[in-house]
């Protein structure tokens, strides 16, 4: 099942693709990154492991793939303390203007993950509007890069 959405952010997609491609950073995420076991490898198949009050086990984060040309990246999660247990987050950036950008993201996650699949929507959705609206607020208020 896949989950698709679209965000338009007032930031031109080269800040935004700064903030989403450094995969070892995870700062402009307050709450439920609590600790961060930094990365293992670089580039694809670079892996690490987050900690959350949520969870007495750490969700694991694999990077799948990144193209830095189309601004686009994708990422497993696994063991993860989300009500929604593994799963592929894909994510791509586009400019609308110089200075805003359109943030699509597309969530991969097996149907038998939860109860039904209204309610892995529901949950993702919720997700993923909360982690945009963290990087909205971070970008709003971090220097530019």
């Amino acid at each position: 099942m896949d989950l698709n959405a679209d965000y338009e952010l007032p930031f031109s997609a080269r800040r935004v693709w700064a903030q989403l491609s450094d995969f070892g950073d995870l700062s402009w995420i307050p709450r439920g990154a609590e600790q961060i076991d930094h990365h293992h490898g670089r580039g694809a198949a670079a892996a690490h492991h987050v900690h959350s009050s949520f969870s007495d086990t750490p969700s694991t984060h694999r990077l799948e793939c990144i193209d830095s040309a189309a601004m686009s990246l994708s990422y497993s999660l696994h063991q993860t303390f989300m009500p929604v247990p593994d799963h592929t987050l894909s994510c791509e950036i586009s400019p609308l203007t110089p200075g805003s950008s359109r943030l699509h993201v597309n969530v991969h996650f097996n149907d038998d993950s939860v109860a039904s699949a209204h309610s892995q929507q529901v949950l993702m959705s919720a997700w993923i509007s909360h982690t945009v609206k963290q990087l909205n607020d971070y970008l709003t208020s971090a220097p530019k890069r």
